[in-house]
């Protein structure tokens, strides 16, 4: 179960650097975000699972990362326009 995980996981992060390499997604979005903090998880979980703590810990620290990058871009301000 947790190899399905894993595999999840390397998917995700593959095609996130796909996206960001060929400019579709930028790095400060959420979806490219979201793609790396699940990512992560899946590899976290199937890693730990199978004893691998330091991708465990690499992948922990790899959704901090995308977890605060997702904090500040919900906290950038929003440009409202004027319904006039």
């Amino acid at each position: 179960m947790f190899d399905s995980f894993g595999w999840l996981g390397v998917g995700l992060l593959f095609s996130a650097y796909a996206l960001i390499s060929t400019k579709v997604l930028t790095p400060d979005s959420a979806s490219y975000q979201s793609m790396n903090l699940i990512g992560a998880l899946g590899i976290a979980l199937s890693a730990g699972a199978d004893g691998s703590y330091p991708a465990t810990i690499l992948n922990v620290l790899w959704m901090l990362i995308a977890c605060g990058s997702l904090f500040m871009t919900w906290q950038k301000p929003t440009l409202h326009q004027d319904s006039r």
